[in-house]
């Protein structure tokens, strides 16, 4: 409710139960930044948040489920990842990035690295 307050009806806006009438879209973004030390004292805070996601981290999991995750996790335990192991490409679309790098009389090695062509299609990109 806080939300809709702040988001919509302070600026004359539709609210969320009306965003769509009659094939169009009109939501409205809001943005608020709070300093969190208007609630106390800032270390006690996060230990106290903390041990909140922790309990909800251990609470009952879902059937056949190892884990609840909490907000941010799954994109930081992917970016971990990322890091680590790189990102998976089409090998096509590699030989159109190459194709373009040719193109544009640019290194593509540097930028592709050493990359075995062999699998990829006729590139599509000239």
């Amino acid at each position: 409710m806080l939300c809709e307050i702040l988001r919509s009806k302070n600026k004359n806006r539709i609210t969320s139960n009306h965003t769509h009438i009659n094939g169009k879209g009109g939501t409205c973004h809001g943005f608020m930044a709070i300093d969190p030390k208007i609630f106390g004292d800032e270390k006690g805070m996060q230990e106290r948040f903390s041990t909140f996601l922790q309990e909800l981290r251990d609470a009952t999991k879902a059937e056949g489920q190892p884990r609840i995750y909490t907000h941010g996790e799954k994109e930081v335990f992917a970016y971990a990842d990322r890091m680590k192991n790189g990102i998976d490409v089409n090998i096509n679309t590699v030989a159109e990035m190459k194709d373009l790098c040719d193109y544009l009389d640019m290194d593509s090695v540097k930028y592709l690295g050493n990359v075995d062509f062999s699998e990829a299609k006729q590139s599509s990109y000239k």
